[in-house]
């Protein structure tokens, strides 16, 4: 079996790999596709002030699918409808090279292990408004982020003078958002 892309419209992945196991079921031609593969990983964000994991596709708008190199499975494949197109050349299914091919394979290994990413939502010399602390509805500009601890240090004003103050990435919201 060969390992092929799938170009489907973003944001229907999930929707395109339940609408492949669907009709091989109902087609009898399940021994004939090993795997459908969406390569994802799971990112902290900071929404309304709180860290929520989500998962997030690594190649959005991309199905990876382990099948025979058949013209039968390429018009089964075809004929889904939530699917666009192979990753094709002059209208035959590309295979992916042996690198590739590792490449999704390492993914599979690790598809079920969860690597956090925290995405950040500030930058330096952002403005902020602090929403919560000793310092709630100051406003400040952000001067350098520390990732690994999730904080910032913040420059408000207080008093009339420029201090310094570290946050979480959680007591804070841009302003303008």
């Amino acid at each position: 079996m060969e390992w092929f892309i799938l170009q489907v419209y973003t944001g229907y992945e999930k929707k395109a790999k339940r609408l492949i196991e669907e009709e091989l079921k109902t087609s009898n031609l399940e021994n004939k596709i090993a795997n459908v593969f969406i390569p994802a990983e799971f990112v902290g964000k900071i929404i309304k002030s709180k860290k929520v994991v989500v998962e997030r596709n690594l190649y959005p708008g991309y199905v990876f699918i382990q099948m025979e190199d058949t013209k039968e499975m390429a018009q089964f494949i075809g004929s889904i409808s939530a699917l666009s197109t192979f990753i094709s050349g002059r209208k035959k299914p590309v295979k992916l090279k042996p690198s590739e091919i590792k490449m999704v394979e390492e993914l599979l290994k690790n598809k079920d292990s969860i690597r956090e990413v925290l995405e950040i939502p500030f930058r330096a010399q952002d403005n902020i408004k602090i929403i919560s602390g000793p310092f709630r509805d100051f406003n400040g500009v952000v001067e350098e982020i520390y990732p690994e601890r999730e904080k910032m240090k913040v420059t408000v004003t207080i008093f009339g003078r420029s201090t310094p103050v570290e946050l979480s990435f959680t007591q804070a919201e841009l302003i303008g958002k």
